[in-house]
């Protein structure tokens, strides 16, 4: 039961992904709507697919939020993206470090830090802003949704051990960001998986962690970006 559980648990941001995948097969690359449709696709059928999986566990929004939110949860949310955003830097300097310094190519560099379409075609304002709200505002509320609530959940009332929900969490999120590479995808988010878990149990609330994610994800894409631009 636990383990097909597990492999459910895979199944909405696999969906997701494939979505992705198909509509960008569809669309001429670099260019805005490139940039833009599939990103806005994926998040779209993550929620179908949030629903879905709420029907089918009998979860409804209430119970992820635990309690009702007051601004506390907000401000340890704060906190957290401060503990996350000095890490984040940390690894993405890291893996490009490992890339120039082994003269890393090709496939090796895929694995090491991911693939990314290039973005210095468009004005720096209006990559902010669609950094902002496809990978910044989109991701925290629904990846936290699920990842952080329905996941976390669904293993607590299995009777999960508190080790294993925490790592069989990290260890999902880390699966869906691993296109951007080992390094800065896969053990990047694992890491941030842990303290965004430990942020929802700590304060049983999910805006806690949706505080966390959308603060340190706009603060690395827009530095991230001002950094490409300059």
């Amino acid at each position: 039961m636990k383990i097909r559980t597990i492999i459910f648990m895979l199944l909405p941001p696999v969906i997701a992904l494939l979505s992705n995948i198909f509509v960008s097969m569809f669309i001429p690359i670099f260019t805005l709507a490139y940039f833009i449709i599939p990103s806005a696709v994926l998040y779209i059928v993550f929620v179908f697919m949030i629903y879905f999986v709420c029907r089918k566990w009998k979860m409804g929004f209430k119970e992820l939020l635990f309690k009702k939110p007051c601004l506390k949860d907000v401000g340890v949310g704060f906190l957290g993206a401060l503990a996350t955003i000095p890490i984040g830097f940390f690894i993405w300097g890291l893996a490009f470090w490992c890339v120039d310094s082994f003269k890393i190519q090709g496939f090796t560099k895929y694995l090491m830090i991911g693939l990314d379409s290039s973005t210095q075609s468009y004005s720096l304002p209006i990559m902010i802003l669609v950094m902002i709200l496809l990978f910044s505002l989109a991701p925290a509320f629904v990846e936290e949704t699920y990842f952080r609530g329905l996941v976390i959940r669904k293993m607590q009332k299995l009777k999960f051990s508190p080790m294993k929900i925490l790592l069989i969490q990290a260890f999902i999120f880390g699966l869906w960001h691993w296109h951007w590479g080992l390094i800065r995808g896969f053990l990047l988010t694992f890491i941030m998986a842990l303290i965004l878990a430990k942020l929802y149990l700590r304060q049983k609330n999910i805006f806690t962690p949706i505080t966390a994610h959308f603060v340190n994800n706009t603060v690395l894409y827009s530095l991230g970006m001002v950094l490409t631009f300059s």
